[in-house]
């Protein structure tokens, strides 16, 4: 038989829109919002310069009261220089960046992970509870828009997608 070619699709998804379909209510916790100094790790993934500034969140995001995603993201005010003017209770950061910063590429990678006792904490889990861990990075235009490290309770969330021939 012939074989053919198969193509994996990502569809970046905000995780409001998610929530919601599912029919329940999301709500957004604000740990961090602020800009700090790249340091040289940094800079290189957003394209930047060491020591250039940048913007960084960290949320909670939760499911009818229930965190289920840690977000630490740093963004590029190139790609989005009204990101920290956001409400992040009102709005996500991936719904803003794709009104402000469209994306034209986007990386990811997701694996099994322990969570740090921190993110432990602030999903309301046991440290030794396995979590699946996207990292992502999103391009728009001429400039990598953000660099994203989500954590998510493997007990509480599943990724999907679709495949074609």
């Amino acid at each position: 038989a012939e074989l053919h070619r198969i193509s994996s699709t990502l569809t970046l998804r905000d995780i409001h829109e998610e929530i919601v379909e599912r029919g329940h209510l999301h709500a957004t916790r604000v740990l961090k919002a602020e800009s700090r100094r790249a340091s040289a790790e940094l800079a290189r993934a957003l394209g930047l310069r060491s020591g250039a500034r940048v913007f960084h969140t960290v949320l909670i995001h939760l499911e009818n009261g229930q965190p289920i995603q840690y977000e630490d993201r740093y963004v590029n005010p190139m790609a989005a220089p009204d990101y920290l003017k956001t409400d992040f209770t009102q709005t996500t950061p991936t719904h803003h960046l794709m009104a402000s910063a469209p994306l034209t590429e986007a990386s990811y990678s997701v694996e099994a992970q322990m969570p740090s006792s921190h993110e432990a904490e602030q999903l309301e889990i046991d440290p030794g509870q396995p979590c699946l861990v996207m990292m992502r990075r999103t391009v728009s235009g001429a400039h990598v828009a953000s660099v994203a490290r989500q954590v998510y309770p493997g007990s509480r969330y599943s990724f999907s997608g679709s495949f074609r021939a």
